[in-house]
């Protein structure tokens, strides 16, 4: 297993095999010193790709990844922008494997705010946490990664096939 730490510069460290110390005997890794955040890392057919947002607070922000055959080549990889500007109004996540196929579960932080927080009464915590708990909701953006290349996009409607484990995004046409 691997821990990433994302506090201006992303570093990766290997854990022990019972997961409960950093392996002194693997020299970590500078993933990157762009202020990225949210690190996500997948292996996918021999490939280690590692998805990241922005550091931009709670706002949309511009996802990225990067990708190399061995975990140490991830630090001279290059960092290439996916899916829009704003990951689709969310902030890039967690990468979740569904079925055959994994999805990128981008965070909307600001859905079911109140649109005016009232920060003089100290309750803007409790608006934004509201009568139910934190409020906030999740784009499901389907991956295809082939070769060290990834790309996602945003569906208003995904549907899964149970009997083949695909997840099947639906658009008009």
């Amino acid at each position: 297993g691997y821990l990433i730490g994302s506090t201006g510069e992303q570093r990766l460290y290997r854990l022990t095999d019972d997961y409960l110390k950093i392996d002194s005997t693997f020299r970590s890794v500078v993933l990157s010193n762009n202020h990225r955040e949210a690190p996500c890392l997948r292996k996918h057919d021999g490939w280690y790709y590692l998805f990241t947002s922005e550091s931009q607070g709670w706002y949309p922000s511009q996802g990225a990844y990067q990708s190399s055959k061995t975990i140490k080549g991830l630090a001279k990889s290059k960092l290439i922008p996916i899916g829009n500007r704003a990951t689709f109004g969310a902030q890039s996540g967690q990468v979740q494997k569904i079925g055959n196929n994994y999805c990128m579960m981008a965070n909307r932080w600001s859905q079911g705010w109140s649109t005016s927080l009232d920060t003089s009464s100290g309750k803007e915590f409790e608006n934004f946490l509201g009568t139910s708990g934190i409020r906030f909701a999740q784009r499901m953006l389907p991956i295809t990664m082939k070769d060290g290349y990834a790309y996602y996009d945003y569906y208003h409607k995904i549907k899964y096939d149970w009997n083949t484990g695909t997840v099947i995004p639906v658009q008009n046409g």
